[in-house]
């Protein structure tokens, strides 16, 4: 497979865009022996995966299918580029409107969006650049997502991936400002 370093985290939404067979076209895939336990056969098969796009890398052995690896590998890696923030702040934040794949979950007052969902990864890095857009004002943020502030902070609390990252976010406002 071919590898291409053109990812960069300001690309976050157009990466997410395409489709699993690109983001395998555009990754290095690098498949090994799992460790650990799972009996004879995982040491005996190669299906654990790594996938590699630029500087963000993912790793899968739960299953003893590579096929399914590899599913969960690109699942994985769309999550990393969601939550990437490796960019300064203000190449990040790059849209004027809501993305039309998670406009069907906003302004609803309530924010329901299983992390199942395939739209899962465009919704929280919409809410990383929502941050950054506002700075970190919840009210803010709140009035551009039509719900509560209580709603909003729910929701973060919910996904735990979302808090290093925002925590991350914050004390890098907070470092900027006068």
């Amino acid at each position: 497979m071919k590898y291409n370093s053109s990812y960069t985290s300001d690309k976050w939404l157009t990466f997410l865009r395409k489709t699993d067979s690109e983001i395998l076209h555009l990754s290095k895939m690098d498949i090994f022996k799992g460790s650990g336990r799972g009996g004879q056969k995982r040491n005996k098969t190669s299906n654990a995966i790594r996938l590699t796009l630029s500087y963000l890398s993912v790793v899968e052995t739960s299953s003893r299918s590579r096929a399914e690896n590899i599913d969960k590998a690109i699942k994985k890696l769309r999550m990393a580029i969601a939550l990437d923030l490796t960019s300064p702040l203000v190449h990040r934040c790059h849209f004027q409107n809501f993305p039309e794949e998670i406009r069907a979950y906003l302004f609803k007052n309530t924010i329901r969006i299983s992390s199942s969902n395939p739209v899962y990864p465009f919704f929280l890095g919409c809410i990383i650049d929502v941050f950054i857009k506002h700075e970190g004002n919840w009210t803010d943020i709140s009035t551009e997502y039509k719900t509560s502030k209580s709603q909003i902070r729910r929701f973060i609390a919910k996904n735990i991936c979302l808090k290093e990252p925002l925590k991350k976010l914050q004390d890098e406002i907070v470092g900027l400002r006068p």
